[in-house]
Formats: structure tokens, C-alpha cells, sequence
């Protein structure tokens, strides 16, 4: 966020925009199409965005009567990201590019499960789950408040766990993080 109003800021400067009630409809209009030369349309939509909720707020306090960003054209013909799942070939060439590595556990586990990296990084043994008289395997990933981790919605969620990398989640010891470097030669 503090990327966005830096920006803003600079433009600001430049157009001896010095206080938040200068700031009109055309200042705006002219930030969007400055900043939409340098960055993708959706990063103009996010930076467009944080400007907006910082005028709106300025009107929640009473120091604008209202906020000029109520005007402003959306910005048309962004396309979201689709989902994308790695191809068989490209897990192949992923996992022989890793193989023999520290991480080959990690990448595999993330493979399998889509586990984000940060998730992986700071998967516990504890948060797994496996039963195998009634063949109950699961991650739980959970938010950690004394390491500081929160998942990237704030949600916990359970993941199924594929025979195939069970044995990825165990070390020696079974306690403490599932990828550490003290794990592998």
C-alpha cells in the first residue's frame, strides 16, 4: 500500500498537488494514465484503488465533503489470472530439476497439495494428520500467531495428503517443522 501512495505522492509533487482537497477528477484521470504507461492494468486498478479508499476516507473524517475517485471511469480489459495447473511434463522437468536437492520434499508435498510457499515453509508435523487403519491422511494449515504465519486468506484449511508423499512429510524425529535443512545430508 505504501508503494501506491509513494507513487501517488511523486505525482503529486510533480503537479504541486500539495493537499488532499486539490486533488479533483482530471489530477486523477491524469495519475491513471501516467501510471499505465509503467504497470499492467490490473497493479493501475490495485494503485487506483488504495488512492480511492484514502479519499473516501478523508470524506469518513470530514476533511473532504467528497471524494473526486466517485467519478472515475473503470479501468476496462483486465484479465484475471485463470487457474493454472502444471502440465505432467512440466512436474516431470520440475522434479528432475530438484532431484537430489535439499528441497525435493517440499516441492513435491507442494506439488501434490498446492500449498502455497509459506504454508509449506512453516508446515509442522503437528498439523498432520495421518490414520492409516482408516485411511485418514490430512494437513491441516493453520494460521500461526506465535511464529507470526497467517495464511494468505487468514483461513484455515484441511488438504488431503496423496500416498505419494507421505513419506515426505516424516523425518526422524516426527516433531518440529516438516522441512528444515538439519533433515538432508
Amino acid at each position: 500500500m505504501s508503494k501506491h501512495l509513494g507513487r501517488f505522492g511523486a505525482f503529486a509533487r510533480e503537479k504541486n498537488i500539495t493537499y488532499l482537497n486539490n486533488i479533483d477528477i482530471v489530477a486523477l484521470e491524469d495519475y491513471k494514465i501516467h501510471i499505465s504507461s509503467d504497470i499492467e492494468k490490473v497493479s493501475v486498478k490495485n494503485n487506483i484503488g488504495v488512492i480511492s479508499a484514502m479519499l473516501a476516507y478523508a470524506v469518513k473524517i470530514d476533511y473532504l465533503d467528497k471524494s473526486p475517485a466517485k467519478k472515475l471511469q473503470p479501468i476496462r480489459g483486465i484479465t484475471y489470472n485463470k487457474k493454472r495447473f502444471l502440465s505432467k511434463n512440466e512436474i516431470e522437468i520440475l522434479l528432475t530439476a530438484c532431484k537430489y536437492r535439499y528441497f525435493t520434499d517440499l516441492v513435491k508435498v507442494g506439488i501434490y497439495t498446492g500449498m502455497r510457499r509459506g504454508e509449506l515453509v512453516h508446515l509442522e508435523h503437528s498439523d498432520i494428520d495421518i490414520d492409516i487403519d482408516i485411511d485418514k491422511k490430512l494437513i491441516y494449515v493453520r494460521n500461526k500467531e506465535n511464529i507470526g504465519f497467517k495464511t494468505k486468506s487468514r483461513k484455515e484449511r484441511i488438504v488431503p495428503i496423496h500416498q505419494d508423499i507421505v513419506s515426505c512429510l516424516f523425518n526422524e524425529n516426527g516433531n518440529g517443522f516438516c522441512f528444515t535443512l538439519s533433515i538432508y545430508p
